[in-house]
């Protein structure tokens, strides 16, 4: 879903597959659960934070169980990578 110029406030707002341009959030919280990646651009937000449930928590999981298990260079140059480019648009990451 597609939306544009809309104002959010004090709510739980799912991210998966949806676009949100020119919006506010205003206390908030952002739900990503793994699904399509969400398209944000131009948006503000004030008290709001970020919520990775189901796929997307258990990504995070793996992630910091690689760092804190002999893959923390892999994981640190992905996210350097990911940092320096700022649009990934790849469906597979690679961690050499």
């Amino acid at each position: 879903m597609k939306f544009e110029g809309k104002k959010f406030f004090s709510a739980s707002i799912d991210l998966d597959d949806n676009q949100f341009y020119d919006c506010i959030f205003d206390s908030c919280v952002l739900v990503y659960r793994g699904g399509p990646s969400p398209n944000i651009a131009k948006c503000s937000f004030k008290n709001t934070f970020f919520s990775f449930a189901e796929a997307a928590a258990n990504t995070l999981l793996l992630i910091a169980n690689l760092y804190h298990h002999g893959f923390k260079d892999n994981i640190v140059m992905a996210f350097n990578n990911i940092t320096a480019n700022g649009n990934v648009d790849q469906k597979d990451i690679t961690f050499n």
